[in-house]
């Protein structure tokens, strides 16, 4: 399990319900991945907001990632989207006993975002069948993941549901990503995603969401260093 901070690059698409992954797959075979088998993986995300959603207008959002034997405390910021291609740093910690205690201080130091744990209650909860292939490639390697996704909301509204295909670069740099866009352009039933997972599941659900900030600026001497150390020490340090 990845832990500290890391950039995360993946290509989201959404597909219908019942989608098969098949033909597509079978295009990255043709130009030479080495695909690997299926593994299904159930995830459950539970978002933490405040009622003004300070997170999302901030442009991050936090989450208590559970799956089966782990549970994760993890903070991306929403960075940018185009034609489907996001990249965005993503900050991932165990999960202690009281997860909004523990968001609240990492907002703090990172961000400078100073929220009181008891505002932060759970806004979403997002369960996914993930089906996962490894894909391999002179080297690198991508995390192909079909997610069959049912978003529940926590106090009010419609739960939904929706299906997206995930490409995430694991191992390897350069335009990975984009040659697989190249790829994957002829299939219609490929459509690009240019919002996160949870801005689209709270638009579903009925929620007016807010206008969400792209690339949060850390602010106060305390935030700033911190955050510093946090980048600097896994090798990158984002245009936040």
């Amino acid at each position: 399990m990845r832990e500290g901070m890391m950039l995360e690059r993946e290509l989201r698409y959404a597909v219908d319900e019942g989608f098969e992954p098949g033909p597509v797959l079978d295009r990255l075979a043709a130009d030479g991945w080495a695909i690997g088998p299926a593994t299904v993986v159930p995830i459950e995300d539970t978002y933490y907001e405040t009622d003004a959603f300070d997170l999302l207008r901030a442009g991050l959002a936090v989450r208590r990632r559970c799956r089966p034997g782990a549970a994760r405390l993890q903070l991306k910021a929403l960075g940018r989207v185009r034609a489907g291609l996001a990249e965005r740093p993503e900050f991932e910690i165990p999960c202690p006993g009281q997860p909004q205690t523990a968001a609240a201080s990492f907002l703090l130091d990172a961000y400078g975002l100073n929220i009181e744990p008891a505002r932060l209650q759970p806004a979403v909860r997002i369960c996914n069948r993930r089906t996962v292939r490894r894909a391999e490639k002179g080297g690198t390697a991508l995390e192909c993941a079909l997610d069959c996704v049912r978003a529940v909301p926590i106090q009010a509204g419609i739960e939904c549901r929706f299906s997206e295909l995930e490409f995430e670069l694991v191992v390897g740099s350069g335009p990975v990503l984009e040659r697989v866009a190249t790829l994957l352009r002829p299939f219609a039933a490929c459509r690009p995603v240019d919002e996160p997972k949870l801005l689209r599941a709270l638009r579903l659900i009925g929620y007016a969401v807010p206008q969400c900030g792209l690339r949060p600026q850390p602010s106060g001497e305390r935030s700033e260093v911190r955050s510093q150390r946090l980048f600097d020490n896994h090798g990158f340090l984002p245009d936040l």
